[in-house]
């Protein structure tokens, strides 16, 4: 591995001609990096930027432009009100002109007013409403009480810092420049007409709405509360000319060309789309009820709704070139959904599931959305296809794992991390998702062992567990053997470090702090070649400090205080201390806060359990 590719370090996986950089590290950060802390990363949201020879060369054709305009302008003032006077003249001598024989043709009546939304944040807001979700709730047991926000809620020392993953470098989000009639048309939802039986066959005048009936989670049961989330999509979906005219360009990609939908293709795409908004858009649900009603203005209880809805539901035809968050993929279907830190609320609709042959990656990390019991997860069964699914940072509530979850086997990037899922982690839920290469499920509070489908993902790379009271031992390590990094901090596992630690040839960052651990720690360590860091600190550890540990060339940091170690810093661990190796953090309870002697000099870069753990 070069010095280079050591700074930014990903898997990258193909799908469908486009490249999706997951899971990668950064050196010397003590939570998983994503692209987005580099600023070449923000270029995959931003559309092309213009050259300076570019830039030139329009700056000349703007200016041409304007010079012909002021020409138009100039001449258009001094024939127009010629024209208008002569005209007036004329007016007044000519006969009244007779009475039309036939009525004047019909004008084209106006279209649906539209209104935006104002921008969240602002005190009683137009908000996307809507029904919640409709699954049945088969917890049995009490879930955990509402915590804080996500981000008030995560631990001080040694918790990742979920970062937004990268819109997919093929896919662009383009924001637009808002207008007047961008928004959410104010014509209310209708009932559905319910026919009278007749003794003729009868054939409904709307294919939309008849195709929309035959897709209908609920046989079209959904539609008979014209306030429900999705008798508003169908309502939107009414207005809208479909397929839409002109067809979708889809010109961010190589190979730029015209794509036409079919109906049935559209209406679909359309109708799920729609169901997302309405059912997260500005709806109430048990985190919102604690954490934003109590904070609005008194006599408000509309919720401020999301933060950024550019062109959403402004055009059938612009889903691909200008609702922001969605990206599509060459054939103009939806491939992408990226609306995280957004102020989603509500619940994931299942209709998101009518997306399953083209939706390939979704994000709404950060968010308000809180789906509850077993129902509210079906969503699951559909996404047979989505590779890189992001929950993490909402208020998703369940018992366990949902058992649905398995149902995703093209899942290779997970981040179930910091939510309100508890409980027993039942056994195999986890043994279907066999291409699962990077797991984030830190941060919930689980009362059990990791299971053993879990760890024996044969492509498991990445395993994040911290701060989520798992239990048990360490005795399943040594099968990691493919494994990257793991993270199982602040956990009640117990027992000592086997010796088949060294089986771990692939790990790069090891981490167990605050946990029970104990017994020594074996000088297999030594085998380690790929590790470059190790977090062993606050555990119940005792005896020498392995020399082994100089032989890992790899080694950036070291972190034992906080133990019962004791004797001397082996030497050889300090001769390969910066600028000498590449050991750049080295700490230890040296210095009379403890019982290991680093010597004289520089060789322990921190001394005792209050260095930090990062």
């Amino acid at each position: 591995m070069t010095e280079a590719s050591d700074e930014f370090q990903g898997k990258e996986i193909s799908l469908a001609q486009h490249t999706y950089n997951i899971s990668p590290k950064k050196k010397g950060q003590k939570r998983p990096h994503f692209p987005e802390d580099d600023e070449e990363a923000n270029y995959a949201f931003s559309s092309r930027r213009m050259t300076n020879k570019e830039g030139k060369g329009m700056t000349k054709w703007y200016c041409f432009c304007a010079f012909i305009w002021l020409a138009v302008i100039g001449m258009a003032a001094y024939l127009v009100p010629t024209y208008l006077l002569n005209t007036s003249k004329e007016s007044n001598l000519a006969p009244l002109a007779p009475a039309p024989s036939s009525p004047p043709s019909p004008t084209r009546s106006p279209a649906p007013i539209v209104t935006r939304k104002p921008v969240a944040g602002s005190p009683g807001g137009l908000g996307g409403g809507g029904g919640g979700g409709d699954g049945d709730d088969d917890i049995t047991t009490d879930p955990p009480q509402m915590t804080p926000a996500p981000s008030n809620g995560v631990p001080a020392t040694k918790t990742p810092t979920r970062l937004p993953t990268p819109f997919p470098s093929s896919v662009t989000v383009t924001t637009p420049t808002p207008t007047a009639n961008n928004g959410i048309p104010t014509a209310s939802p209708t009932n559905l007409p319910v026919a009278e039986p007749s003794a003729q066959p009868s054939f409904s005048p709307d294919p939309i709405r008849d195709y929309i009936l035959t897709i209908a989670f609920e046989g079209g049961d959904e539609f008979q509360d014209p306030e429900s989330y999705q008798s508003k999509a169908l309502s939107w979906l009414m207005t809208q000319q479909v397929p839409s005219n002109p067809h979708i360009d889809v010109s961010a990609r190589q190979g730029s060309r015209l794509v036409n939908l079919s109906l049935e293709q559209e209406a679909k795409q359309l109708y799920a789309l729609a169901c997302w908004y309405y059912n997260t858009n500005g709806v109430a649900n048990l985190a919102t009820d604690e954490f934003w009603l109590p904070n609005l203005p008194a006599g408000t209880t509309q919720l401020p709704g999301w933060f950024d809805e550019d062109g959403w539901l402004s055009s059938a035809s612009t889903v691909c070139s200008e609702w922001f968050g969605i990206g599509c993929n060459q054939d103009g279907l939806v491939e992408a959904i990226v609306m995280n830190d957004n102020l989603l609320s509500g619940k994931i609709p299942n209709e998101i599931g009518l997306l399953k042959d083209s939706l390939r990656y979704m994000d709404v990390r950060e968010n308000y959305l809180a789906n509850i019991g077993y129902g509210e997860y079906n969503f699951f069964n559909y996404l047979t296809n989505v590779q890189i699914l992001k929950l993490g940072f909402n208020y998703l509530s369940y018992d366990g794992i949902p058992p649905q979850l398995g149902a995703m086997t093209s899942l290779v990037d997970l981040d179930v991390s910091y939510m309100l899922w508890y409980g027993e982690l039942k056994p195999g839920v986890f043994q279907p998702l066999q291409n699962l290469e990077f797991l984030a499920m830190g941060g919930n509070e689980y009362n059990s062992a990791l299971p053993n489908d879990l760890v024996q993902l044969p492509n498991l790379k990445f395993l994040y567990a911290e701060f989520t009271n798992i239990k048990g031992n360490l005795d399943f390590i040594g099968d990691l053997t493919g494994m990257e990094e793991i993270w199982i901090d602040q956990n009640a596992i117990t027992g000592t470090i086997p010796t088949t630690i060294e089986n771990l040839v692939s790990m790069e960052s090891l981490s167990f702090t605050l946990c029970q651990i104990s017994g020594t720690i074996p000088s297999t360590v030594g085998n380690l070649q790929m590790l470059r860091q190790a977090w062993m600190s606050n555990n119940d550890l005792t005896g020498l400090i392995p020399q082994e540990f100089a032989n890992l060339g790899n080694l950036e940091r070291l972190h034992l205080q906080g133990n019962n170690l004791n004797g001397a810093m082996p030497s050889a661990i300090c001769e390969e201390r910066f600028p000498f190796g590449r050991l750049t953090y080295l700490q230890a309870d040296c210095d009379g806060l403890g019982n290991v002697d680093c010597g004289q000099g520089d060789c322990c870069t921190c001394c005792g359990p209050d260095c930090p753990d990062f």
